[in-house]
């Protein structure tokens, strides 16, 4: 037993040499014994012998079977499972129960491989999943310090939804507690990793970032296989911006399983977005998509990660489309963003049917008194379509839109933006300066409206505005405009090289501030391009040439200054159908709107290019004539297309100087100057055919051609302008109209608001003549109630006066008669909401009849119910006619009621 004790020892120090050593001995010189066959394929079973550690346990029990008990069956189970005998270890572990009904590890394994078997998709998986759970409570109801049981129903709870105070939630609470308690359960490492794994995870889903990275990196340091761990703490650093130590983690977690397409993934995106590794990042999306092909969350990745460059913008609409389909077929909903990114590489690429068809999939109606504005989402689609409409030419469309958005969102400074931008290529630089200073009060300091700002005034050659303004934007060091920053400030010093003092100053500066961006970008292709002009400008042509040509190469041939700028270096070195192709290629992108303008309008940018194009043609026509070559074409051809663009660029000259000094131009002007060259071409046609008639006509017939060349071409340019002008003042009534149907709308509203206004006064009115003519009628019947009274009080005493009557009855009751002609007494019934009472006659028999004393009375009272401190509706209750008081006739509820004078003389007979 010495050698047993000291073989257990050693195996629970994790010696598992040692422990072999004693065990080995003991099964020498003992036999085989069941401690040390049982120890001995413990020691198997850590060594990963599991085959080994199968046989010894299956020796135990077939030498043993009753004193091995139910734990032997637990370890004969395990080892099975291990050698992926899924059957065998089942039914190992159900013996082990049914010798011990409370073995905790037999229900753990038997409640494990139940789950692991578990079919989604049947109708038994509810009851069966509730079986193996209940199995799972009962052992850790039966050993509340087995760490492996807890560390399950930890995961189990972690996904399942539990009704807690009247909602349906997830108990991250009992997460954290069984997780906890797992952890301080046990001593193996292993194990507490899954623990902290478990405890991370509730954390990450909380939001509770800095807690989980610290308990994921806890986790990884305790088991550095448990690749879970790992993947979430590499989300977590991707959440804190740590983008190389999460690609590191990424790169170990694909160490231990090559096959995990989460990782593959979400590595190939991170290399992307660093743009240090963006083929092997691309690969890396590509492998996760072959081993997942009908995933479309990795197809997403991949086109999220070929949108990050202008180039792959064709590839990244397709991979979208690809992943829009699948989700299609397998019944997911595609969310908004999808469409959204759809319409936008389509627009980008110039696919703009399908983008309008994506757009309108999304059923957005853009209108201004449309309650979808009221959507972000909505506003950014319709953003994305008044750019659409933009591009497509259409601007009174995205004015409009533009417009709707603002009204329902007037902090929406983009739109704002845009129309400054639209207004200056128009030429309405007033009216961008106008939507740029609305911008400007709306987000003061925002870079991008700074920017646009300084744009114009570079378009205006305010230069020291324009420098400023970029000079403001450098000091906020914001990295993402910090580079555009110093590139128009490297433009400014390069517009300004015709300063003959401070031309190698300027140079020098540019130079320096297109260097800075390249020291922090390398890839910067502007930085390059602008380089690349100086370079050009100290005349070494040959590197410039190399420096545009990399440009060119490295941006797929997308920034369209450098085919001018080649254009420039060719024609320096006298290679003119180079040179020309150059021209020509750049002058196409401006005219389709392909190439970007900022510092000037397209329409001046075609003017400089025409001029280009006129002087390298008269430049070839001077080098043929001067090398007198024989072989070469005839210079005249030449010659005459120079004057074909100069006389384009003058007429298109013309039309600029009209719209950047805000002269209005017409349809009916431009129609004029072309009727008057139509005109004129009849006329000079006709002196040319006279002349080759004949006749004598003092013009030489060549300037009579060239001129009618140069008048077909000027009549061709005119019918442009002249569309162009229909088509402006087309828009321009479309737009007064619309201003002229809401000012209508406006007017029709503020009738409408007159009127109601009106009425409501009429009908207050009508309420205060009604309550006046009603107190009045009150006043005249209490009027009428005093006059009563006299009559009354006048009756009396003459009745007083009068003899007593002859005939009475018995109790010294007057005759009916007598009561019949008495009349009523009024003030009783003017003052008091009471009918039939006798304490109102007595009271009047106290009072007394007097004249004075009833005027007097009834005025108080009729002063306080007409001035007194009540409101209308409460005088209007207290000024009600008592029922003594109507006007023509007598009170009837007063027949019944004897005078008081009357009765008082009977009495007085009586006695």
């Amino acid at each position: 037993m010495t050698w047993m004790g000291r073989g257990m020892l050693n195996l629970s120090a994790n010696r598992l040499e040692q422990a072999r050593f004693f065990f080995d001995t003991t099964l020498k010189e003992c036999g085989k014994v069941l401690p040390a066959l049982l120890g001995l394929a413990a020691v198997c079973y850590l060594e990963n012998n599991y085959e080994a550690a199968q046989n010894m346990y299956a020796e135990a029990i077939r030498l043993y079977p009753s004193k091995s008990g139910a734990s032997t069956r637990v370890g004969f189970g395990l080892a099975c499972y291990r050698l992926g005998q899924v059957d065998r270890a089942k039914a190992a572990f159900a013996r082990a129960l049914d010798i011990d009904a409370e073995n905790v590890e037999g229900m753990v394994g038997a409640a494990v491989l139940d789950m692991m078997n578990l079919d989604e998709t049947s109708s038994h998986f509810n009851s069966q999943m509730e079986k193996a759970i209940k199995m799972m409570s009962m052992a850790n109801l039966l050993d509340h310090s087995n760490a492996m049981v807890q560390n399950h129903l930890a995961n189990h709870y972690f996904w399942k939804w539990t009704p807690i105070a009247g909602t349906i939630q997830k108990d991250y609470d009992r997460v954290i507690a069984l997780a906890k308690g797992a952890y301080n359960s046990t001593s193996v490492q292993e194990i507490q990793a899954e623990s902290l794994f478990f405890l991370a995870r509730v954390y990450h889903v909380r939001g509770m970032m800095d807690d989980a990275g610290k308990v994921y990196d806890r986790s990884c340091k305790l088991n550095p296989n448990l690749t879970p761990a790992r993947f979430g703490l590499a989300q977590v650093l991707i959440y804190q911006e740590q983008y190389d130590q999460a690609a590191a983690h990424l790169q170990l977690v694909l160490g231990t399983s090559s096959t995990a397409t989460d990782a593959l993934a979400t590595l190939g995106l991170l290399e992307v977005k660093t743009e240090r590794k963006s083929q092997e990042g691309l690969a890396h999306l590509r492998k996760a998509i072959d081993l997942d092909p009908l995933n479309p969350e990795l197809i997403l990745l991949e086109a999220l990660a070929l949108q990050q460059h202008e180039s792959n913008f064709a590839k990244a609409l397709e991979r979208y489309n690809k992943a829009a389909e699948l989700m299609k077929r397998q019944g997911i909903r595609i969310p908004f963003e999808i469409y959204t990114n759809i319409g936008v590489l389509s627009h980008e690429t110039r696919k703009f049917d399908e983008n309008s068809k994506k757009k309108s999939d999304l059923s957005v109606f853009v209108k201004r008194e449309n309650s979808r504005m009221d959507d972000p989402h909505a506003i950014s689609i319709a953003f994305n379509l008044a750019r659409l409409h933009e591009t497509s030419g259409r601007n009174l469309a995205a004015i409009e839109l533009h417009k709707a958005i603002l009204k329902r969102n007037p902090a929406y400074v983009n739109s704002y933006l845009r129309l400054a931008c639209i207004a200056i290529d128009c030429g309405a630089l007033n009216e961008c300066a106008g939507w740029l200073k609305i911008a400007a009060e709306t987000a003061p300091g925002n870079p991008e409206v700074l920017t646009l700002i300084g744009n114009l005034h570079l378009s205006l050659c305010d230069w020291a505005p324009a420098q400023n303004i970029f000079d403001g934007l450098l000091g906020k060091k914001i990295p993402n405009v910090e580079a555009y920053a110093l590139l128009s400030m490297g433009n400014v010093y390069f517009a300004n090289l015709d300063i003959p003092s401070r031309y190698a100053k300027h140079l020098g500066y540019a130079g320096d501030f297109y260097k800075r961006i390249l020291t922090k970008d390398n890839a910067n292709a502007y930085a390059a391009n602008g380089l690349g002009t100086v370079i050009a400008e100290k005349a070494e042509l040959f590197k410039a040439k190399e420096v545009f040509n990399r440009v060119r190469e490295v941006t797929g041939d997308t920034i369209s200054d450098t085919h001018l700028n080649l254009a420039h270096i060719y024609l320096a070195q006298k290679k003119h159908p180079e040179a020309l192709q150059m021209y020509q290629s750049y002058l196409k992108r401006t005219e389709d709107g392909t190439s970007p303008i900022t510092s000037k309008s397209r329409l001046d940018d075609k003017v400089d290019v025409l001029h280009y194009i006129a002087f390298a043609y008269f430049d070839w026509a001077r080098q043929t004539e001067l090398f007198n070559n024989a072989k070469a074409a005839p210079a005249d051809d030449r010659y005459k297309k120079a004057m074909e663009h100069i006389e384009l660029a003058l007429a298109a000259n013309c039309v600029l100087q009209k719209l950047t000094r805000n002269i209005r131009r017409t349809a009916q002007e431009v129609e004029e100057a072309l009727n008057g060259l139509q005109h004129s071409l009849e006329t000079v046609d006709t002196i040319l055919k006279s002349k080759n008639e004949g006749g004598k006509v003092l013009i030489s017939t060549s300037i009579l051609n060239d001129f009618i060349t140069h008048c077909k071409s000027n009549i061709e340019s005119a019918k442009s302008h002249l569309e162009d002008e229909r088509k402006r003042e087309e828009e321009a009534s479309e737009i007064r109209e619309l201003q002229r149907m809401a000012a209508e709308s406006n007017r029709e509203e503020q009738k409408l608001q007159h009127e109601l206004k009106k009425q409501d006064e009429a009908k207050k009115q009508e309420k205060q003549d009604q309550r006046a003519r009603e107190k009045m009628r009150k006043v005249e019947d209490l009027q009428s109630g005093w006059e009563q009274e006299q009559a009354k009080a006048a009756a009396e005493k003459r009745t007083k006066k009068a003899p007593p009557p002859s005939e009475m009855i018995e109790n010294n009751v007057p005759l009916e008669e007598d009561q019949e002609e008495a009349p009523p007494d009024a003030t009783a019934g003017l003052f008091d909401d009471s009918d039939d009472s006798d304490e109102d006659v007595d009271e009047a028999k106290k009072t007394g009849v007097n004249d004075d004393e009833d005027k007097e009375i009834a005025a108080n009272t009729t002063h306080q119910d007409l001035f007194g401190d009540s409101s209308d509706e409460d005088s209007d209750e207290e000024l009600k006619p008592s029922s003594g008081t109507k006007r023509g006739g007598d009170d009837k509820e007063g027949d019944d009621e004897q005078p008081p004078t009357k009765k008082s003389k009977t009495e007085e007979d009586s006695e």
